[in-house]
């Protein structure tokens, strides 16, 4: 893998590529994907999965090159932080590159030399010197609410509201992010609160996720809740309502018959 951050070769070829390389008719309908851990530490190593699938075009060599390109959130194509090339000849794999020192939101984008360099697909992480944090009751009984606290770090952004609302997920321990059991949303502002969950009926062991929506809805944080069955009925028992009966006269027995003389 070829460096190519903050070097003249590097801005040279892309903007060459950007100029005079004719996008490819496949790359529409292509298929690229990355994925990086959710949460980096600064200056840590963002590893970073790639896969080229589909009708895509093959990696090909410098400079011919694609690119994977580490990127402010929301800063425009070509104005990356970092970038790497992906190795030629190979439609997935892992490549590195270090993470910035700055807290924040960043992107890692797929670029193919195709397309010119233009992102065909975007996967949003974080910077923190700190995780988010998650609070709950190690049990809870099926059906019942329970509170799940929560805080956010400094260096994140702080929970926003209407649409762009965090959320806390109860999920199942291998299910992927978004096929949640259950969730409730953050409410905008403070840093710190708590939401209130319901567990599920099916008693067993879930996980609790922290998602921002600024990183995806990503799974920043995963904490743990053991679902106990819900709760037994005790057994009540009532008598029927009585009904006045009529009892016949019964014969005389013999003693009674002697006595009755």
């Amino acid at each position: 893998m070829t460096l190519i951050a903050h070097t003249r070769l590097g801005r040279l070829a892309t903007a060459l590529a950007a100029l005079f390389v004719v996008t490819s008719p496949n790359v529409a309908s292509a298929g690229y994907t990355t994925m990086t851990a959710p949460v980096i530490p600064p200056a840590g190593t963002i590893l970073v999965t790639y896969e080229v699938t589909g009708s895509s075009p093959t990696p090909g060599s410098f400079p011919l090159a694609d690119q994977i390109g580490l990127y402010a959130q929301g800063a425009p194509d070509g104005s990356y932080l970092n970038a790497v090339y992906v190795p030629a000849g190979r439609r997935g794999g892992i490549v590195s590159m270090p993470a910035p020192t700055t807290q924040g939101v960043y992107e890692v984008r797929y670029q193919p030399y195709a397309n010119g360099y233009v992102t065909t697909w975007t996967f949003p992480f974080m910077v923190l010197t700190a995780n988010y944090a998650l609070s709950a009751p190690q049990t809870v009984v099926g059906g019942t609410s329970f509170a799940v606290t929560y805080a956010v770090p400094t260096g994140a952004p702080a929970p926003l509201g209407g649409s762009l609302r965090d959320q806390i997920a109860l999920y199942q321990p291998n299910a992927d992010d978004g096929l949640y059991e259950t969730f409730a949303f953050v409410p905008g502002g403070p840093r710190t609160g708590s939401v209130s969950l319901t567990a599920p009926a099916t008693p067993g062991v879930y996980q609790i996720r922290y998602q921002p929506y600024a990183n995806g809805f990503r799974s920043t944080v995963v904490g743990a809740v053991t679902v106990l069955p819900p709760a037994a009925q005790p057994y009540t028992l009532s008598a029927p309502p009585s009904v006045p009966t009529r009892m016949a006269a019964l014969p005389p027995t013999p003693d009674t018959a002697s006595q009755q003389r």
